[in-house]
């Protein structure tokens, strides 16, 4: 399998797990099991913002205005998932705190 094909398998291969690392972390997240989902969607957060890691091979000039775009809305799809994640957990912890000095 020639260079780009093989990389072409490896991003489509790869879409389908980031996307089922983010259903687990949204079932996990419904079933009350806090920790593991939020560990699921800080990872999947992480994993939909990778494509940034676009910059570390490469200039931007060298992506089309299109590939650019898309860039940037993983990444602030990505950041925004991690930030749900991370107040979902601040706000459980405060809820346990509060419980726990009731």
């Amino acid at each position: 399998m020639p260079p780009s094909r093989l990389f072409d398998a490896v991003v489509a291969v790869a879409w389908f797990v980031y996307t089922a690392v983010g259903v687990a972390g949204y079932r996990l997240y419904e079933r009350g099991r806090f920790g593991a989902a939020h560990a699921c969607l800080l990872i999947y957060g992480y994993l939909i913002a990778s494509p940034l890691g676009h910059f570390l091979y490469g200039s931007p000039d060298e992506l089309t205005s299109r590939g650019l775009v898309s860039v940037f809305v993983d990444l602030a799809a990505g950041l925004l998932v991690i930030a749900v994640a991370l107040w979902s957990i601040r706000f459980r912890r405060a809820g346990e705190s509060r419980a726990i000095s009731a």
